[in-house]
């Protein structure tokens, strides 16, 4: 699998010219496994054109609706084109299907076109927390986070690697330790940065870069992906923050490649 950043901030984009090194985009991962599949899709997935050029279809796992996770859909391209089957994954809540959610949030009068309404072929799959599905031959499974409003964290496993994916997620809420069996041995994490270190907001549902460390010693994780910083967060700081990490994790940017 190869796993391209495309967007790193959580709760809003960032604009300032002194976030730019590591991102002012929100939340959007591409994974290459043998299909286009996005974890998430905040403005980061605006940065996807090239990388979706061919006919393929395009799968979207979504672990949650908070505006930062799905601004990308607005304007996604590939949303606006005739026919390209796109596939969309995600919960169904409080008695609301996938679809309506979506519908709610991207369509009148909020945005003149419903998302069901865009020109390409567009496919809703609600999936439920614990239980494991298919992408083609990619296996996803699901645990359910520690955050508001019943966000997802996943594991995708292929060809004897496994890549687990945990943004939105307050590692000290996680009382029972389900995040050290969940993502064992996980080849990579991608894990919630947005606390700095001595700064973390109880019941807000993140986590800072420390938590994520003491999570690879315990589970076994080999390596691990800092990301959904703080968007206020400028390159100064996290450049510090990523200094006193050293080796233990690497600190994602727009445009970082990684290969496992």
């Amino acid at each position: 699998m190869k796993i391209k950043v495309l967007g790193t901030r959580g709760s809003f984009v960032s604009v300032q010219e002194d976030k730019k090194y590591y991102g002012r985009n929100s939340s959007c991962y591409y994974v290459d496994a043998g299909m286009h599949l996005f974890l998430d899709a905040g403005s980061g997935i605006l940065n996807s054109e090239r990388l979706t050029a061919d006919e393929k279809p395009i799968h979207i796992l979504l672990s949650h609706l908070h505006i930062d996770h799905v601004l990308g859909l607005f304007e996604c391209p590939f949303l606006y084109e005739t026919g390209r089957k796109v596939y969309i994954y995600g919960e169904r809540r409080k008695g609301k299907s996938l679809s309506q959610q979506l519908d709610a949030l991207i369509g009148p009068p909020y945005w003149p076109v419903k998302l069901s309404g865009f020109p390409c072929a567009l496919h809703f799959h609600e999936i439920e927390e614990g239980k494991d599905f298919m992408i083609e031959d990619l296996k996803v499974s699901s645990m359910r986070s520690c955050h508001p409003d019943d966000c997802l964290s996943f594991a995708l496993e292929k060809d004897g690697k496994k890549l687990g994916y945990a943004l939105d997620h307050e590692a000290a809420l996680d009382k029972e330790k389900k995040a050290e069996r969940f993502f064992e041995n996980c080849d990579l994490l991608i894990f919630d940065g947005n606390d700095l270190p001595g700064h973390n907001k109880a019941g807000y549902g993140h986590s800072d870069y420390t938590q994520g460390i003491s999570l690879c010693k315990t589970a076994g994780i080999k390596k691990l992906l800092i990301s959904h910083y703080g968007y206020t967060e400028d390159d100064a700081t996290l450049k510090a923050e990523e200094d006193k990490a050293g080796n233990s994790c690497v600190f994602g940017k727009e445009g970082m490649e990684i290969v496992i």
